[in-house]
């Protein structure tokens, strides 16, 4: 078995688990490991950006920004391929870009404007250290204010942009196999691979379910929900497939 790619993250970053879920998808051999704890310095020089994730390919390359990423193992995994030619490519490209910059501020909202989610958010990242945990907390307004979820008015508004995005993919999964309604569903991968980490981010604890509204009615929310691992990173058994020749 050749060397695995190993990503570096953070248990509670969205672009993390977006790239973890699309590494699940092409069936490739990866380990996921803490940034934190693994020379963090090092990893950012060699990158070159102080962000996660950071990809090292088994080539030893140290690479940042998940979709570029993924368009580099579209190519090593094209029978996993996420981003089709022609029409629905460029479809697939739109809706990955909108999960990938906009939807962001969502998460970054339920985050930290709630007492409970902020708490146990900023407990985490700080491994329990209650002075950096404050630090923390601190910080996540000024995260809110920039992704554009200050005022009463814009988080009113994620929310419900939020909710109407569930409905609407509930709406055409009863119809359809995959979101993007024909082809097959790698077609609709990358959309999901972006969208994976708030269904992640639900269902790890970072906010209840039960507290967005119009959520928990979906059958498939409570038979999914709670089922994430409980510590992170996972091990390489639970992460790891092997490659698959399907293109389904």
């Amino acid at each position: 078995m050749s060397d695995p790619y190993i990503i570096y993250g953070g248990e509670l970053s969205y672009f993390t688990r977006k790239l973890e879920a699309a590494c699940i998808f092409y069936g490739m051999h990866f380990e996921m490991r803490s940034k934190n704890r693994h020379d963090p310095a090092l990893i950012e020089s060699r990158s070159g950006t102080h962000q996660v994730p950071v990809m090292q390919t088994p080539e030893n390359w140290m690479i940042g920004d998940t979709t570029p990423l993924m368009h580099l193992l579209d190519a090593r995994f094209p029978h996993r391929r996420m981003f089709p030619e022609g029409p629905i490519g460029v479809l697939v490209q739109v809706v990955e870009e909108y999960f990938d910059e906009w939807i962001a501020r969502t998460m970054v909202h339920y985050r930290w404007h709630y007492p409970d989610s902020a708490l146990f958010a900023s407990t985490r990242m700080a491994d329990g250290m209650t002075e950096v945990a404050e630090r923390v907390r601190g910080w996540g307004p000024r995260a809110c204010r920039a992704t554009g979820t200050e005022s009463e008015g814009q988080r009113r508004a994620a929310e419900a942009e939020y909710v109407r995005i569930l409905e609407a993919a509930e709406a055409q999964l009863a119809k359809t196999p995959t979101s993007l309604a024909t082809g097959p569903a790698r077609w609709t991968a990358s959309c999901s691979a972006a969208c994976a980490p708030t269904r992640t981010w639900i269902r790890t604890r970072r906010r209840s379910p039960r507290a967005i509204p119009g959520w928990w009615r979906s059958p498939r929310a409570r038979e999914t929900a709670g089922t994430a691992p409980a510590t992170w990173p996972p091990s390489r058994h639970q992460r790891t497939s092997p490659a698959s020749s399907s293109t389904k």
